[in-house]
């Protein structure tokens, strides 16, 4: 199984996987965007202090608005997780209803990793990945995004090079 404990992933997740089907990376979500919030709020709140009266008005939205950015973030990271194995990616999402997603390496067309400007500061950001004939899935606030492009690369290549000794057999 390459060192990946099983522990650290879902009972559902791990139903999902097959028999012949062992993780080789755990892709973990970052906690840096909340430090990315805070820092941005208390910067907003500043500039908002100068205009006086009218932007404590906007101080108090941004507040609020930055307030439901973290739940929501919060509630993502606690409900998310996102697996390769030697076969595909899979992925799920969800606190209360359940989205969950499936790539084969073999059909996997590309990925498409994304950086905020505080995401490059602190190492964190988002992957979008399609497969052939579906829609294109995201993975979001991952720790060390190219780190898990590079897993995901390594993991469909190995299944390219199976693939291909085997024709090569036949």
């Amino acid at each position: 199984m390459n060192g990946v404990s099983m522990a650290n992933i879902s009972t559902f997740l791990n139903q999902q996987l097959r028999t012949d089907e062992s993780v080789s990376f755990i892709a973990s979500i970052s906690k840096k965007p909340l430090l990315a919030y805070l820092i941005l709020t208390v910067a907003l709140c500043f500039l908002f202090s100068l205009m006086g009266n009218f932007g404590y008005i906007f101080m108090a939205f941004m507040v609020l608005a930055m307030l439901f950015q973290c739940i929501a973030y919060i509630v993502y990271s606690i409900s998310s997780e996102f697996v390769v194995t030697n076969q595909r990616v899979i992925g799920k999402t969800g606190l209360i209803s359940r989205n969950t997603f499936e790539i084969p390496l073999e059909q996997g067309e590309g990925l498409l990793v994304r950086q905020s400007l505080f995401g490059r500061i602190f190492g964190y950001g988002s992957i979008a990945s399609s497969g052939t004939g579906t829609t294109t899935v995201a993975m979001l606030y991952l720790e060390d995004p190219f780190a898990v492009r590079k897993q995901i690369l390594d993991a469909k290549s190995l299944v390219l090079d199976i693939t291909n000794s085997k024709e090569a057999v036949q």
